[in-house]
């Protein structure tokens, strides 16, 4: 077993929505969607288990935590990665999961990650689009300009995004150019923007804005840690 997906084969997923989080610098796909599974009150339908899982769990409440685990709040499916995948696991993942995703019967996938801000030109807007040639005609509702020429993006988004490329799938990567070592809330928060303005999505992001959102001490420690290695840079 390189990647297996468990759910429960009777929930139904047709026609709704897939967002998924990965970590990065400023960890905004982390933010974004833990944020989302907490404001959502979402429930937990699914985990994502990988060869080389990272030995890692706590308790949130009464719940054990698992390293990749899928919500739903109503057409909305969530990936919450508590770490970055394995390098190893890289391509099996984006095969396996965007295979999972289109099977299931889902319309459309947004991917949240971030980029290197050292990369970033003089243009104001902090927020880059990677777009599948089916999610071209999608991309003005988005209002994010794509990715520049001559830049290159790897790891779990990279591997996911050819996939449904392939697939001839709708889907894309909103990308932000974030600073490494630190939550940084505003530019989660401003990609967050973007999709709810989309999706007709109506959230009070002024707390993740602000952040005064509690991610907890661990975590945080967790994102400095995980620095430059981490899975989803350009």
């Amino acid at each position: 077993m390189a990647v297996s997906i468990v759910t429960n084969k009777n929930e139904r997923l047709s026609n709704c929505l897939f967002i998924g989080g990965l970590t990065g610098f400023g960890s905004t796909g982390y933010l974004i969607v833990s944020y989302l599974v907490s404001a959502l009150s979402a429930r937990r339908i699914g985990f994502i288990q990988t060869k080389n899982m990272p030995a890692f769990t706590f308790m949130d409440g009464k719940k054990l935590v698992t390293p990749f685990e899928l919500y739903r709040r109503n057409h909305l499916v969530l990936m919450k990665t508590e770490f970055s995948f394995h390098r190893n696991d890289e391509a099996a993942l984006g095969k396996c999961l965007s295979d999972w995703i289109i099977d299931r019967g889902i319309s459309e996938a947004v991917l949240f990650g971030s980029l290197d801000c050292s990369l970033k030109n003089g243009d104001s807007e902090s927020v880059r689009l990677l777009a599948t040639s089916a999610y071209l005609p999608k991309t003005k509702k988005l209002k994010v300009p794509l990715l520049e020429s001559g830049l290159v993006v790897y790891g779990p988004i990279a591997t996911m995004m050819v996939n449904f490329e392939i697939r001839r799938f709708p889907a894309a990567a909103v990308l932000t150019y974030d600073a490494p070592y630190r939550p940084d809330f505003k530019s989660a928060s401003d990609a967050l923007r973007k999709l709810c303005a989309a999706y007709n999505l109506n959230l009070d992001l002024s707390v993740l804005e602000a952040g005064e959102w509690c991610i907890g001490e661990e975590r945080k420690r967790q994102i400095q840690s995980e620095g430059l290695w981490n899975g989803m840079f350009v």
